[in-house]
């Protein structure tokens, strides 16, 4: 079993490439953190770094250990943290989000949450669907709101939303060709791309943007089109400048799911109060 100072060794070389810059992010002098990489070797029968002028490489072996290495990095992060917020009288629930529902969809619910809990600590993050479920599969999050769900295994989802999705022009005035979305791993990128690729109108250039005010701003003033849900549309100072017309069908729904661990029953409280949260 790694210790946790071998542990934080071995992360450290395979993320700073190099056993003198890994003891330095670790504070340690370098033959200190290149006898616990030695002596881990030795117990593992296997060679985890290559050694060279240009610094250390992770071998195959070493490949093997990292995504379990920071996977156990994580759960010890996270168990710390869980003994503080307890010590402290907190309960922290790390949630992600599209951006799309952080903006129109949680701020009611996250202040029914907090009132049922006014213990509740939130740590909000938001990225694609993609991105989101990731970091739960991983414990980076312990809940995340995503378009469509998953069909992995280790995660269960439930539906809380169901989306109405439009395509976004600006009012008055001809759409340049772009398709403005966010980046790859947005479900609702996907969906406007199949489905200018049924109407004909595929491939199409496309714009990337980190916000939904970008998107929407830049829709208004004519440089593309969006395909987006309606609700978080409506909500937007641009909406004066912009006509939402709806997808057909299968295009025009979209169901958003509460993804968690299955295995996370210590956090299984706090899923279910954001789905009461949600369904009030």
């Amino acid at each position: 079993m790694l210790s946790s100072q071998e542990l934080a060794a071995f992360l450290a070389v395979a993320d700073c490439g190099s056993f003198s810059a890994a003891a330095g992010k670790l504070g340690r002098v370098q033959s200190n953190v290149t006898a616990r990489i030695r002596s881990l070797e030795q117990r593992l029968g296997a060679v985890l770094f290559d050694r060279g002028r240009q610094g250390a490489s992770l071998t195959p072996a070493g490949e093997t250990l990292l995504k379990r290495a920071r996977l156990a990095a994580d759960l010890l992060a996270e168990g710390e943290q869980a003994v503080r917020d307890q010590a402290a009288g907190r309960t922290l629930l790390r949630l992600g989000s599209m951006e799309s529902t952080a903006g129109a969809r949680l701020p009611a619910v996250l202040l029914r949450a907090r009132e049922r809990r006014p213990d509740l600590q939130l740590q909000l993050s938001t990225g694609t669907t993609d991105e989101l479920i990731r970091d739960v599969l991983e414990r980076r999050l312990d809940a995340a709101f995503v378009a469509g769900g998953t069909d992995l295994e280790a995660l269960q989802a439930q539906p809380v939303f169901e989306e109405r999705l439009v395509l976004v022009e600006p009012t008055g005035r001809p759409a340049a060709r772009p398709l403005l979305a966010f980046r790859q791993g947005c479900t609702y990128r996907s969906v406007a791309e199949r489905w200018l690729r049924a109407s004909g109108r595929a491939p199409v250039e496309i714009m990337e943007f980190g916000t939904i005010d970008g998107i929407l701003g830049c829709a208004a003033v004519g440089l593309g089109i969006a395909v987006l849900p309606e609700a978080v549309v409506r909500i937007s100072l641009h909406a004066p400048q912009l006509t939402v017309s709806p997808l057909p069908e299968p295009y025009g729904s979209s169901v958003t799911m509460l993804v968690s661990r299955r295995d996370d029953g210590g956090r299984r409280p706090l899923v279910e109060l954001l789905l009461e949260a949600a369904s009030s």
